[in-house]
């Protein structure tokens, strides 16, 4: 990612914590920087418009959703997630599925405690496989994301059908869990 994408990423985060004013002038930064990759067809700017669309423009939808799906087949995958949580939104859990899959297999931990969950329950048309699930689930532990690591320290915590109680791997998981949280709260 080049600089310019960079410092356009960095603002893209940094609307949501400013004033309404602040957020206006950080948008224009954000399109004047965005203007030639987005018209050079480089996807990850595509998506940072797609984001920042969403986030000062309701009636800007369409446009939203033609560029994260454009991004999501662009191999971009947090976009293929959110895009994936759009078409489950609306009932499309087949085709949401798919985009959960290659951005859990590219690595992107909100996919796989997503498409962990959906496979561990058998839902979201999958076919119920908790060995698997779990696969998923404890990729996204890994990486520290929240809801992967609460399922798991309470899964572990007590006997679940055919999941063992394992007070070790309880214990584990709610380390690493209190240490996300404190990492969010900017203790570490």
């Amino acid at each position: 990612m080049n600089s310019q994408l960079k410092l356009a990423d960095l603002l893209s985060q940094a609307i949501g914590y400013c004033s309404e004013d602040q957020s206006e002038v950080l948008q224009k930064m954000l399109r004047k920087i965005l203007e030639a990759p987005f018209e050079e067809g480089d996807f990850y700017a595509k998506f940072l418009k797609a984001i920042s669309l969403n986030k000062i423009d309701s009636a800007s939808e369409k446009l939203y959703e033609t560029l994260l799906h454009d991004c999501a087949a662009g191999g971009i995958s947090e976009a293929q997630y959110i895009y994936g949580c759009i078409l489950y939104d609306k009932g499309k859990q087949d085709e949401a599925i798919k985009y959960y899959l290659i951005s859990a297999n590219n690595g992107y931990s909100k996919s796989q405690w997503c498409y962990g969950t959906d496979l561990f329950h058998g839902t979201g048309g999958l076919q119920k496989d908790e060995a698997e699930g779990l696969f998923y689930i404890e990729l996204a532990a890994g990486q520290l994301n929240n809801y992967a690591l609460e399922f798991l320290v309470d899964l572990y915590s007590r006997e679940n059908g055919s999941i063992r109680k394992c007070s070790r791997k309880a214990k584990k998981y709610s380390m690493m869990l209190e240490w996300a949280e404190n990492r969010e709260e900017g203790f570490l």
